[in-house]
């Protein structure tokens, strides 16, 4: 599961055009109603989540009304949100600066975020952290989730799980939903708490029925299916959908893995490609490598490396540890690039240790085959087995051959048929042939 985001910063170019309002009255409802965010208690109109404000229209409503009330620190911090949605994060930060001083809480988390990531100032999570309490000590429920997300990090304290457990259900009685799916990822991955995935999905239901755009996407991705729990492909393309709505593209990701899959519905490489490339566009490193892996297979479009690189490298920047793996497919094959074992044993090294079992299962027949390292099966077999941990069918179907072949183990047919059942289980076509094979003596 993906990691949760502090406060997303969307970043939209345009043009700053600053119109004049006759009547401070006007540019004051407007920029209310532009502007107001979700995790501000002061607000005077319904909150907008940070990537839907329409920075182009708040930016110079906001501006007109601060200047007509330079002090009222409600504005001065929705003008802030407009400065973000724009990309100006230097004035942005200044405004969070001022309406903090001017006492207005959400001002706090905004302070703590340009900390927290070295937006116009230099990173500091002590800082962050500093600022994240101020806004929790006022009752702020967005300022308790912070505090959980970074001790769930570790991010200006030691990393604590049953710490970060204890702030989110905090912030989550407060009436803050995505804390609900901070819970719910703690859940999935085990962090501070026994691994559930069913109680995982309650959680994130819990988010998304409560209007949380990370929960929805958490949900939808569950529903798919491959997470532990039964599929139901209709609520996936249900929670998709609604993620998108309230902003989080990733959806978009999920709708085009069911039109690519064929899950619960007939297969549409076209389609699942334009659901990925909106994705893409709003910066989503997922969907960028399942565009890639189109390009690679000429799948809904011709096959094409170059663009299939171009996605890759760009999610792998983004950390996605899938286009890391199909990188290193590239160059362990010549597809589209120079061939380059040591390159491509690089890039398997990096998946795994993000994490990825298939990147395991690679670097694994590098030991096993001698490629680019020196030959040891043991520590084939060690990788094979990680693979299969991370839930890899390709590490049963390697370590399966090595137990049916004796390559650098004892030969034991009987774990060789157990590994190969369950990659071929897994829809392992060669899992599926080596057992055929074996049947047949």
């Amino acid at each position: 599961m993906r990691r949760l985001p502090i406060i997303p910063i969307t970043m939209i170019a345009t043009t700053l055009v600053f119109s004049p309002y006759s009547a401070s009255a006007s540019a004051v409802e407007d920029c209310d109603s532009l502007a107001a965010s979700v995790v501000d208690a002061a607000a005077t109109k319904p909150g907008i989540p940070t990537k839907l404000v329409d920075g182009a229209r708040a930016l110079p409503t906001c501006a007109a009304a601060v200047a007509e009330q330079p002090n009222n620190a409600r504005l001065v911090f929705q003008l802030a949100r407009a400065q973000t949605a724009v990309g100006d994060r230097q004035a942005a930060f200044a405004s969070f600066r001022k309406a903090a001083d001017l006492g207005h809480v959400a001002a706090f988390l905004g302070v703590g975020v340009h900390f927290a990531n070295g937006y116009a100032i230099q990173q500091n999570p002590v800082e962050a952290m500093r600022w994240f309490r101020k806004a929790a000590d006022a009752g702020n429920a967005e300022g308790m989730r912070l505090i959980g997300w970074f001790y769930e990090e570790g991010r200006g304290v030691p990393a604590d799980p049953a710490e970060a457990l204890g702030w989110y259900r905090r912030a989550a009685d407060a009436g803050n939903a995505t804390a609900l799916a901070n819970i719910g990822t703690l859940y999935f991955h085990g962090k501070g708490v026994p691994m559930d995935r069913e109680a995982a999905t309650q959680w994130y239901e819990k988010g998304a029925i409560a209007g949380d755009g990370v929960a929805a996407e958490s949900l939808a991705i569950m529903r798919a299916g491959g997470k532990g729990i039964a599929p139901d492909y209709d609520a996936a393309a249900k929670w998709a959908r609604r993620a998108v709505e309230l902003g989080h593209y990733g959806g978009y990701n999920t709708l085009g893995v069911l039109a690519e899959q064929g899950r619960g519905r007939h297969r549409d490489y076209a389609e699942a490609m334009a659901h990925y490339q909106k994705a893409a566009d709003q910066g989503n490193p997922g969907a960028m490598a399942n565009l890639g892996k189109l390009y690679v297979r000429g799948l809904g479009t011709t096959i094409d490396y170059k663009a299939a690189f171009d996605h890759f490298t760009k999610a792998a920047s983004l950390g996605n540890d899938d286009a890391l793996v199909e990188l290193g497919v590239m160059y362990d094959h010549g597809r589209g690039v120079v061939l380059d074992r040591p390159k491509a044993r690089d890039l398997f090294r990096q998946a795994a240790e993000k994490g990825n079992g298939l990147g395991m299962a690679n670097l694994g027949t590098f030991y096993r085959d001698g490629a680019a390292v020196r030959r040891d099966p043991a520590m084939a077999v060690e990788y094979f087995s990680r693979a299969i941990a991370a839930g890899e069918p390709m590490g049963h179907f390697h370590l399966g051959k090595m137990y049916r072949e004796g390559d650098g183990v004892n030969p034991d047919l009987a774990k060789a048929r157990a590994h190969l059942k369950a990659a071929a289980e897994a829809g392992v076509e060669n899992a599926q042939r080596l057992l055929a094979d074996m049947d047949r003596g």
